[in-house]
């Protein structure tokens, strides 16, 4: 089977190189120490509980389907995306010249370069989107589990008491956004929609396939959980980069 996602080179699964940078929220209960420090997640704790409902949820579609190609993602890597900064894929649409060379730089120096991030990040100044993070705690509501391309995500929506606050937070992203895209020259703005994901579905025409079997199945498991064990918060946000799929890094 021809594997059609460039972040996968097997389902043992081994990841492919993909370095870059992102805003992601903090995941609650986790030693943020000095940069930089690979992402780690403790799974099951009191503060989340959503990333063990997830790993179950991977589990069942993986049991239920043992054929589909999909390679899941370790949960101890699981996120929640703020704004998407720039990775490898973006270089190749970029004009040659010393904003490239820089965030090339930066990316081959990956993990180290977060020490001194402004090469990682071309100069971009990331502080309006960190200093906004979080007004005041974020929550999210695990919505459904989807397949969107080669990605089978678990979709979130934030409960209503967090909504002025996410507001803000987005507001201050598209800002971000619209201002990196201009220093790069590429169009970067697009819609937020905050989810975890589990796994990449390594081809393109089996991902279509499947996508409503894995939805179904990912429903009715997620049926069986109360709603600390679908729910998660956030109190801040941090820059993280990464080398593949799997190793984020602070």
């Amino acid at each position: 089977m021809k594997i059609t996602t460039p972040k996968v080179t097997d389902l043992e699964p081994t990841w492919a190189p993909f370095r870059g940078w992102t805003i992601l929220f903090d995941n609650p209960d986790l030693d943020l120490g000095p940069s930089p420090v690979l992402l780690e997640t403790p799974v099951d704790t009191t503060g989340n509980r959503v990333y063990a409902t997830l790993q179950s949820v991977a589990q069942t579609i993986a049991e239920n389907l043992p054929d589909a190609p999909i390679a899941w993602l370790p949960p101890t890597s699981f996120h929640v995306t703020v704004m998407d900064g720039i990775s490898g894929p973006h270089l190749g649409r970029m004009q040659p010249g010393d904003v490239s060379r820089q965030l090339a730089a930066g990316f081959d120096r990956l993990p180290d370069s977060l020490v001194t991030p402004h090469d990682l990040t071309a100069g971009h100044d990331i502080r309006s989107v960190v200093s906004t993070g979080c007004s005041a705690p974020i929550r999210f509501e695990l919505d459904a589990v989807r397949c969107r391309g080669h990605a089978v995500l678990a979709e979130l929506r934030s409960s209503v008491s967090s909504e002025p606050a996410l507001a803000r937070l987005d507001e201050a992203r598209r800002i971000s956004l619209g201002d990196l895209g201009a220093s790069v020259g590429l169009d970067l703005v697009t819609e937020w929609r905050p989810h975890v994901t589990l796994g990449y579905v390594v081809n393109r025409d089996v991902a279509a396939a499947s996508s409503a079997e894995i939805e179904h199945i990912a429903a009715q498991e997620i049926e069986g959980f109360d709603d600390r064990s679908t729910t998660i918060s956030f109190s801040s946000v941090s820059l993280y980069g990464f080398t593949d799929m799997a190793s984020y890094w602070r």
